[in-house]
C-alpha cells in the first residue's frame, strides 16, 4: 500500500469481488491516509455485505464502481434492477461518487450494456462504462476459432464501439494495453470535437 500510494497524488482503483479483501484495502488506505484517493471495484449483489458497509462508512470511502451484473436476468433491465437495489442500499453511506460498470458477460450483452448507458445516465446523472477486456480474455479462451490471432483488433474496436455510445470510462485490462486503447479512444474524441464545432 506504501508503495503504490507513494507513486503520485492520483486516485487508485483496487479490484476484488471478495469483501473481506475489500475490507483490508479499506483499512489499509485510511491507515495511509489515501482514504480520499481510494475507488473500490467493484461493488456488486454478491459482496456488498452488511460489515463491508460498516467499514466503508467507518473510514468515509468516497469513490466506489459498482457492477451491475445479474446472471438472473442478463437484459438491459435485469441489471438495471440490480443498479436500483444497490443504490438504495448505498443511499446512506459516505460512498459519494459512484461509476456505474455495466457488466459485459458475452457477445449479445454489449447490446444490453449500450441500452443501459443513456437510461442510467438520464436517470441518475452517473458516469457508465464497462471492462471489454473481460469478454476479449473470454473469448481468447473459450473460442479461439472466432477470434484467433486478431483478439487486439477485436479488443481494441470494442472499446471505442461503447465509447462511440457513451461509456464515460473502460477498463482496459493489462496496462500494456493502454497505447493502443488511448489512441483509438483519442481519434474517437477528436472525431467527436471536430463534429461538435458545427463547421462546414
Amino acid at each position: 500500500m506504501k508503495l503504490l500510494t507513494s507513486i503520485n497524488g492520483n486516485p487508485f482503483i483496487f479490484d476484488s469481488g471478495s469483501p473481506r479483501i475489500l475490507e483490508h484495502v479499506i483499512e489499509g488506505a485510511a491507515k495511509n491516509g489515501v482514504i480520499e484517493r481510494l475507488v473500490i471495484n467493484s461493488i456488486n449483489s454478491y459482496n456488498l455485505t452488511e460489515r463491508l458497509l460498516k467499514n466503508i462508512n467507518k473510514h468515509g470511502v468516497q469513490n466506489a464502481i459498482i457492477q451491475i451484473f445479474n446472471p438472473h436476468d442478463t437484459t438491459a433491465w435485469g441489471r438495471l434492477k440490480v443498479l436500483q437495489d444497490l443504490l438504495a442500499k448505498l443511499e446512506d453511506t459516505t460512498l459519494n461518487n459512484l461509476l456505474v460498470d455495466c457488466a459485459i458477460t458475452d457477445v449479445n450483452s454489449i447490446t444490453e450494456v449500450i441500452k443501459i448507458f443513456r437510461y442510467v445516465k438520464d436517470k441518475w446523472n452517473l458516469p457508465v462504462g464497462a471492462a471489454p477486456c473481460n469478454l476479449t480474455y473470454i473469448l481468447r479462451k473459450r473460442t479461439p476459432e472466432f477470434i484467433g490471432k486478431n483478439y487486439k483488433s477485436f479488443d481494441t474496436a470494442l472499446n471505442m464501439l461503447l465509447r462511440c455510445y457513451g461509456a464515460d470510462f473502460l477498463i482496459y485490462g493489462h496496462v500494456k494495453s493502454y497505447n493502443r486503447i488511448f489512441k483509438a479512444i483519442y481519434t474517437h474524441d477528436l472525431v467527436v470535437r471536430g463534429l461538435s464545432a458545427d463547421k462546414f
